[in-house]
């Protein structure tokens, strides 16, 4: 979220709730590895103030979320965001890894899971309290398998080990970590720095593919990794997208440029190029015909113009230059539409479109006609005067 939308608590006189209360609630819902930054507010489409708190984690990563909902953020978003495990199941690892010798990750014991295929165990410690354990995190990737997943512990303890579970979504990572550790009165911050390892995005692979306007889901496909880890990175500023990554990677159909008569002028990459080197906006050419007009020309996709799937015949011209003339027929002015007539000159849009189909001769003393019926009547003229 952008700090650019919301109001410090410090400017929002009629503050409900005290920082120092949201401070202790932090403390009390999240943990001690939590702190509270800052406090902040923002109007919602009700028009209401709603709070916002800024919370730092261990990590050095801080995140906004909504102050009425943290008693459900059990864990960092951002952490979250970045890691192939749960951050309760990177931090005990770390910690055997520091204190323990004969510590391996992804264990394999012999068991069997789906399929007959190997199903390895989260940790295994080769001498915990005297004899081999093994522990493992649960996240809803286990949900709906708990026969699976009690043959799976049956099995380690058939094998003389030692057996820990733990759900990653309901452990506070301190209290699991006390389990095995009574003496730790917080988490070290050596533990936070060297979870490195679990880590799964490479943001530098996924910014390079943005910069080269792949769309996220794309991207997602190529990395194998979540749309919303993209997503989040990029909000949390981790990530940036190109300023027109969603131009062009939404308008990625290549255009013909048409003269009234249907002649081909030109060919465009992309709907944004037209835009930047004409600015010409065309928005999605789906009319009857598959044309569209914009500025005095006609624009159809590469596609349908090269399988002659388009008709110049089934045009609409209501969004073509409008003429403005004296009633000598002499040209004073030209505008982009009707609607810019009005907008330039505070006259009647729908007056102006009547002259410009022909109903009427004149409005406000003064002739007006679309572009394209001054270009076939007077150019007509010209020629045969030249003539």
């Amino acid at each position: 979220m952008n700090k650019d939308e919301l109001i410090n608590y410090k400017d929002h006189k009629t503050q409900l709730i005290t920082y120092e209360t949201w401070e202790n609630r932090v403390t009390e819902y999240l943990g001690i590895d939590f702190k509270l930054i800052d406090v902040w507010y923002k109007k919602d489409y009700r028009d209401k103030m709603v709070c916002f708190l800024e919370i730092k984690h261990n990590c050095n990563e801080s995140f906004i979320k909504n102050a009425y909902n943290i008693k459900h953020q059990k864990n960092c978003p951002i952490c979250i965001s970045k890691m192939q495990v749960s951050y309760l199941h990177a931090i005990i690892c770390t910690l055997f890894e520091k204190y323990y010798n004969g510590v391996e990750m992804e264990k394999d014991l012999g068991f069997k899971g789906d399929n007959d295929g190997i199903s390895r165990y989260d940790l295994y410690i080769d001498d915990y309290k005297g004899k081999p354990t093994v522990i493992e995190f649960q996240s809803r990737y286990h949900d709906g398998k708990e026969e699976l997943d009690k043959r799976k512990k049956q099995h380690a303890i058939d094998l003389g080990c030692s057996f820990y579970e733990f759900d990653s979504r309901d452990g506070d990572i301190l209290k699991v970590a006390k389990i095995f550790f009574p003496s730790l009165e917080s988490i070290p911050d050596w533990a936070y720095e060297n979870v490195g390892k679990f880590k799964k995005t490479d943001l530098s692979g996924v910014q390079e593919l943005l910069n080269k306007y792949y769309t996220v889901e794309k991207v997602a496909n190529a990395l194998n990794i979540s749309k919303n880890v993209i997503h989040h990175n990029v909000n949390n500023g981790n990530l940036t997208k190109p300023h027109d990554h969603a131009k062009i990677v939404y308008n990625k159909k290549s255009v013909i440029q048409l003269d009234l008569d249907g002649n081909f002028i030109n060919e465009y990459e992309t709907m944004y190029k037209v835009e930047k080197n004409l600015g010409i906006k065309i928005g999605q050419i789906n009319l009857k015909g598959n044309v569209v007009y914009r500025r005095g020309y006609i624009w159809v996709y590469s596609s349908n113009y090269y399988n002659n799937n388009y008709s110049v015949k089934n045009l609409r011209i209501g969004d073509q230059k409008v003429y403005q003339l004296d009633l000598n027929e002499e040209l004073i002015n030209t505008y982009d539409s009707p609607k810019d007539v009005g907008v330039n000159l505070g006259y009647n849009t729908s007056d102006i479109s009547s002259c410009c189909r022909g109903k009427r001769e004149s409005y406000k003393n003064y002739i007006w006609m679309y572009e394209y019926y001054y270009n076939k009547k007077y150019k007509k003229q010209n020629k045969t005067s030249q003539n």
